[in-house]
């Protein structure tokens, strides 16, 4: 039987905490962020993540806040990082086991060559949001938000926590 995760949460570095509620985000899909939980005052904040999983703490740093979250079973977590390498930001996503340990690395596709006003796709794309859907089964699945590094295009997929592939796209536009 694989474990379950409890008491998900995100966290930052002004020490404000925001409560995963499984209930309230399969009804609406959602969790409300204070307007200053990722980006304070002083510039960005630095988020994490943690959970419990058997009584055991489970802490990560330095994750991209609205691109981690847990898998619709709660056995997983989906966690996007973004970490310095001299001068460029280098983007990773890892599914992690209800106890904290790896399940997976994801590899990232790129998002679908598509025109949106003066914008195509060209840089690499990274999570930048991730949800869960229902369908007519009442079945949860993932969807992601893929955004460019450097550029204004956003596509979502559907996105699969177990084997870490992305599925067909949903939509996709440009800011």
């Amino acid at each position: 039987m694989i474990d379950k995760l409890t008491e998900f949460e995100w966290f930052n570095n002004l020490n404000d905490t925001v409560k995963f509620n499984e209930n309230e985000f399969r009804a609406l899909r959602k969790t409300e962020f204070p307007t200053d939980f990722f980006r304070g005052k002083e510039g960005r904040n630095i988020i994490g993540v943690k959970w419990k999983s058997d009584g055991k703490d489970i802490i990560l740093d330095d994750v991209v806040g609205k691109s981690s979250l847990p898998t619709p079973n709660m056995d997983r977590v989906v966690v996007t990082r973004c970490i310095q390498k001299d001068d460029n930001f280098v983007y990773t996503t890892v599914i992690y086991n209800a106890d904290g340990s790896p399940y997976l690395e994801v590899e990232m596709t790129e998002r679908t060559n598509f025109h949106y006003g003066n914008s195509i796709p060209d840089s690499p794309s990274f999570i930048a949001d991730i949800g869960w859907a229902k369908d007519a089964q009442d079945n949860y699945s993932m969807i992601v938000e893929l955004n460019g590094t450097c550029d204004p295009c956003w596509e979502y997929m559907k996105f699969d926590p177990i084997t870490g592939t992305f599925g067909e796209s949903i939509g996709h536009g440009s800011f």
